[in-house]
């Protein structure tokens, strides 16, 4: 059973990874105002110093996702599918830090893919190439 302590100590460490989600895509940014060319986000643009926080940040994410799968596991009001939730909002989560795109098939594998580069056309949004 989860304390008051222990949920206060989860909260406590969510909010220093938001914090540190933050000033990673922040930086992120801005070397892409910078107007560098790239084609790929991760590998192209980011330097390894910031490719490194952004791994240090996927594992604290991994970490805290465990944790709070297992403070709910004993709970009668937590589902399977809450935790299929948890699962796949880390991949998504995951995914994003590493500028990719979670998609979830209906399978238990998932994918990450480049994310498909938008244009807005009177007001309405379209992938590039689409007629």
């Amino acid at each position: 059973m989860l304390t008051g302590e222990g949920i206060a100590q989860l909260k406590e460490r969510l909010s220093t990874i938001r914090h540190v989600a933050g000033g990673f895509f922040d930086k992120a940014q801005t070397l892409q105002d910078e107007g560098l060319e790239h084609g790929d986000i991760w590998s192209d643009l980011l330097t390894p110093k910031l490719r490194e926080e952004g791994e240090d940040l996927r594992a604290n994410i991994k970490r805290i996702s465990v944790d709070i799968a297992g403070a709910a596991r004993g709970s009668p009001l937590i589902a399977e599918a809450d935790f299929q939730d948890l699962r796949h909002n880390t991949r998504r989560i995951l995914s994003s830090v590493r500028f990719r795109q979670y998609q979830y098939s209906g399978r238990s594998e998932f994918a990450m893919k480049v994310p498909r580069h938008y244009l807005t056309w009177n007001g309405r949004r379209k992938p590039v190439g689409e007629t």
